[in-house]
């Protein structure tokens, strides 16, 4: 009957539009998810799927919006949405400024699921942005305890140590963080950035040296390692970097 025919034209202009953002279309990924929207407003993956797309395009406002539908839609459409659902909610409100809102949504989901890694991971980092780090230490510390060597955590961990002061402990961290995963070149360069911060600037060109040859494209270690260089007084090597 028609009403099958309908819900068919819906599913293939979704799967349009996806196939459009995988292809690296953004304006004609939004456009089909918009097209959509207007014939079903409350489609709950129309939503969701525009409202991601807009959070990865920089448009973090109107993304809080069109997720928050998709959350309040899909229970009327029979369906219960998937935590990663309320996941997207946290990271645009946090990007949308709104770090007391994300933080709501994350602590739900930590005390529902106490023994899942992602939204202790999250919440730790959003402490962090928001500058709690004693809380945000106690996370990572919570989430190392069932992930002993997770890599991104340690180095966290490290960057909230190191805001509070406790610097040979942040440099236990991020050192564990790089020996975990050699290929982590944030750890790398937070080790020979503490380093130059405790004075051994040597060292700390090892390490800079170390991050830029794995990633030369990052300018931040690239300008991290003008700076020790300078400092460890091989002005030459220095110059010659910032001109390339």
């Amino acid at each position: 009957g028609p009403a099958m025919a309908v819900s068919g034209q819906k599913v293939s202009a979704l799967d349009e539009a996806l196939a459009r953002q995988k292809a690296g279309d953004v304006a004609g990924a939004e456009a089909g998810f918009r097209a959509v929207l207007e014939g079903d407003p409350d489609h709950p993956n129309a939503l969701l799927l525009l409202g991601t797309l807009l959070h990865k395009t920089g448009r973090a406002d109107e993304a809080v919006g069109l997720i928050g539908r998709a959350l309040d839609a899909a229970p009327r459409r029979g369906r219960a949405p998937p935590p990663a659902w309320r996941v997207a909610l946290a990271h645009a409100k946090r990007d949308a400024g709104d770090g007391d809102g994300a933080l709501a949504i994350v602590d739900a989901l930590v005390a529902e699921a106490p023994g899942a890694l992602e939204p202790l991971m999250l919440r730790a980092d959003l402490l962090q942005r928001l500058e709690r780090h004693e809380e945000a230490v106690r996370d990572y510390r919570r989430l190392l305890d069932k992930a002993p060597g997770y890599s991104p955590a340690l180095n966290n961990m490290g960057v909230s140590l190191k805001a509070l002061g406790s610097l040979k402990e942040a440099y236990e961290s991020f050192a564990r963080a790089a020996e975990e995963d050699p290929k982590n070149t944030q750890a790398i360069m937070n080790v020979g950035m503490l380093m130059l911060d405790m004075g051994d600037a040597q060292a700390a060109v090892g390490h800079l040296r170390r991050a830029h040859a794995l990633d030369r494209d990052d300018r931040k270690i690239e300008d991290a390692l003008i700076d020790a260089l300078q400092v460890a007084e091989q002005v030459g090597e220095a110059e010659r970097l910032a001109e390339a």
